[in-house]
């Protein structure tokens, strides 16, 4: 990483220093006695909009205030600030903040940031965060943009091109590469590290569908949505074969999981499945819920075909404190209380 700049260069023919300025505009103020000069403050306070050359310290307005060339601490007003060159400090407004070129630093705003050049730092905005070059750091706010991020976004919508780290929201999209992990509600990546979400979607990973048997029902089906190191599921399955009506059931449910590598075509799956589960087919009632955490063991001689299977471990929850849990599938021995009943299992099946 590159270090950032020392302290700027003596001032030229055509600059002038006044060490304080206080004004309500540039041409109501202490600057103005320098008119035609490029001006550096160490401090600027101005009741209206205020544009000088460089601020070296701190530069305040009620209104708004531009800095020409570079800012090297404390730039605040109520409502526009804006640096045309290189920023190093703080950025802070309630309107919007906008860095033409380079930053090192922060930007706090209610309204919104912008860096349109190389960023370090910070943005927070209770609006819009943007960063149209690369950024190192952190961007939070309401809608985040990065075209190349090095770090992490919180926000309801994130949107980038390259992300090299982590986005936490409720839409996060990411039009290439994610290097890392997106973690929301729908996410959408060309290609990704990990997706956590309830529709993670990766162009790449792809859509791809599951069957198999195990000891909770004789037929289940899946959608699996996967990213490079991760995958969610919609699952489905109905075990129409038992002594009675409370082995006999019908349920859905969704999971998560990873995938680990051991070798090119085996690989080790660790995920869990949550399930609503009914009893029975000749009646309808509230659903019990039902955990099951399962090992599989992948073995994909194809890209688009697998197969697998391994250990489980089950439990049912009486939720409803109905005195009963339902225990679908085959009848094996299991642990029970008066809310909880666990077991081991199996599943086999295979991917496609």
């Amino acid at each position: 990483m590159a270090a950032p700049e020392g302290p700027s260069a003596p001032l030229n023919e055509d600059e002038a220093l006044i060490p304080f300025n206080i004004g309500v505009a540039p041409g109501a103020s202490i600057n103005a006695k320098a008119r035609g000069k490029k001006i550096t403050n160490y401090a600027s306070i101005s009741f209206g909009f205020n544009q000088v050359y460089r601020i070296q310290g701190i530069d305040l307005s009620l209104g708004a205030t531009v800095i020409d060339a570079e800012l090297s601490g404390l730039q605040a007003s109520l409502g526009f600030n804006k640096v045309t060159g290189m920023a190093r400090g703080l950025q802070s407004t309630i309107g919007a903040n906008l860095v033409e070129g380079r930053m090192i630093g922060v930007q706090g705003a209610v309204g919104g940031n912008v860096v349109n050049g190389v960023s370090r730092g910070i943005q927070a905005a209770v609006g819009f965060n943007g960063a149209t070059e690369l950024a190192f750091g952190m961007q939070a706010g309401v809608v985040n943009y990065a075209n190349h991020l090095h770090g992490a976004q919180f926000g309801v919508i994130n949107h980038g091109r390259r992300l090299n780290g982590a986005s936490f929201g409720v839409i996060n999209v990411v039009s290439r590469e994610v290097k890392g992990a997106q973690f929301g509600l729908i996410n959408y990546a060309e290609e990704a590290d990990a997706s956590v979400a309830l529709l993670p979607i990766t162009r790449r990973g792809g859509v791809h569908a599951s069957i198999w048997t195990s000891d909770l029902a004789l037929l289940n089906v899946a959608v699996q949505l996967h990213a490079r190191k991760t995958y969610s599921f919609f699952t489905a399955g109905v075990h129409p074969l038992a002594r009675n009506d409370q082995a006999q059931a019908w349920m859905y449910g969704l999971g998560f999981g990873g995938r680990i590598p051991i070798s090119e075509r085996f690989f080790l799956d660790i995920d869990n499945v949550v399930y609503g589960v009914h009893a029975g087919f000749s009646s309808v009632r509230a659903p019990t819920l039902l955990d099951s955490l399962r090992l599989r063991v992948v073995w994909k001689p194809h890209r688009y075909f697998g197969l697998y299977g391994g250990p489980t471990l089950n439990a049912a929850l009486d939720v409803f404190g109905r005195g009963e849990q339902v225990r679908p599938g085959y009848a094996f021995s299991s642990y029970n209380d008066d809310w909880v009943t666990v077991w081991p299992g199996f599943v086999f099946g295979v991917e496609l």
